[in-house]
């Protein structure tokens, strides 16, 4: 009896192995074809692109002083109007590039005498420029009373900007295929079915001005990288 008892319960189990390698078997027919290939391989790099700045940003700011503060902002008025006239010249006439940031009047007493004052008539402005003019508007820049340069800083043109992360990405996704071809092998057919870009970054520019009296001021632009990282999925037949 126990015989019997202990043959049902094998075959029992037999059946079930038989039932569960079934359905395994039938659900490896039916699943779909992968329509790049049964093979894939997730890579992750980076790429590198750039160039020297095309565009500058000269912050600068004119004064005038008076008795009185119609005198000061009449004495600012005059020396805009120079001011104006010498920007344009290297903007090839854009006023947009020219932009006025604030504008103070303020009085200053001496200190021997409250009751006498100086008004005091400020503009700050910044003028965006190109990379070429830049050392010849700071020399022009400087012969002009009462016109001063607080700082100057490189930036990429908005064209720049695009075509260099562009570039970055483009430099990204080849260096992704050359590490996959490197495992699955030179002469395997890859394709790209999932391409994730993780991050992008602009890399801090390089510039600075000579330090020095009078005209010969030279400006050197730097440069500016910019970097892309991807993560691909490619599809890679055997």
């Amino acid at each position: 009896m126990r015989g019997i008892v202990q043959k049902s319960y094998e075959d029992k189990i037999v059946l079930l192995l038989v039932a569960v390698l079934g359905v395994a078997l039938l659900l490896a027919i039916i699943q779909p074809v992968h329509p790049w290939g049964a093979h894939t391989i997730t890579v992750s790099a980076s790429g590198y692109a750039s160039a020297i700045p095309a565009d500058v940003q000269v912050l600068l700011y004119a004064n005038g002083t008076g008795s009185t503060s119609t005198d000061a902002a009449s004495n600012l008025s005059a020396t805009l109007t120079t001011l104006n006239s010498t920007l344009l010249n290297y903007v090839g006439g854009n006023e947009s590039n020219i932009s006025t940031d604030s504008y103070t009047l303020t009085r200053a007493f001496t200190k021997m005498n409250l009751t006498n004052s100086t008004y005091l008539a400020t503009e700050n402005l910044h003028v965006t420029v190109s990379t070429k003019t830049t050392s010849a508007l700071l020399d022009a820049l400087a012969l002009i009373p009462n016109v001063y340069v607080s700082g100057e800083y490189s930036a990429l043109s908005a064209s720049q900007t695009k075509n260099l992360r562009s570039d970055a990405l483009s430099s990204a996704l080849v260096n992704a295929t050359a590490q996959a071809r490197a495992i699955v092998g030179q002469n395997v057919s890859l394709t790209p079915i999932n391409i994730t870009v993780s991050t992008y970054r602009v890399y801090p520019i390089a510039s600075a001005a000579s330090v020095g009296e009078g005209v010969n001021i030279a400006y050197y632009p730097g440069t500016a990288e910019v970097t892309g990282d991807v993560s691909v999925i490619f599809s890679y037949g055997r």
